[in-house]
């Protein structure tokens, strides 16, 4: 009884030690990367739409793709006048040969906000890795 719960518990360690991390510098790299981008010299930018394209070339530039639950690259649209939502992240080419991102990052996550403008009609947009 005693050799399961150990052997339980040392499964548990291995497991903790393959959990797919991304290291803090780059994390801040990417954060400091996504505010300049939407406060460039510290004023707030406002977008016609909401900048996807342009925010995961940012990524890409910083060896991170955006996936989907099943693991493959995320696709989609935002829609409406504000919202949240958070996506998960992956190590650009780690893609197996049907383009599945084995592991997603499991201590970050893109966090996006959006407010359309009533009066100017354009969007404030808030980014960054939790």
């Amino acid at each position: 009884m005693l050799s399961s719960r150990l052997d339980m518990l040392l499964e548990n360690i291995e497991e903790a030690k393959r959990r797919l991390t991304m290291p803090a510098g780059q994390k801040s790299k990417i954060n400091r990367a996504l505010y300049d981008f939407t406060t460039p010299k510290h004023q707030q930018r406002y977008f016609d739409g909401v900048p996807i394209p342009e925010i995961w070339k940012l990524l890409k530039k910083h060896d991170v793709v955006v996936v989907d639950e099943d693991g493959t690259k995320w696709t989609g649209f935002i829609t409406g006048r504000k919202g949240r939502t958070a996506f998960d992240l992956a190590p650009d080419g780690t893609a197996d040969q049907k383009g599945i991102y084995p592991e997603t990052y499991t201590n970050t996550t893109l966090v996006l906000t959006w407010y359309k403008m009533d009066r100017s009609g354009r969007y404030e947009i808030v980014a960054y890795l939790s």
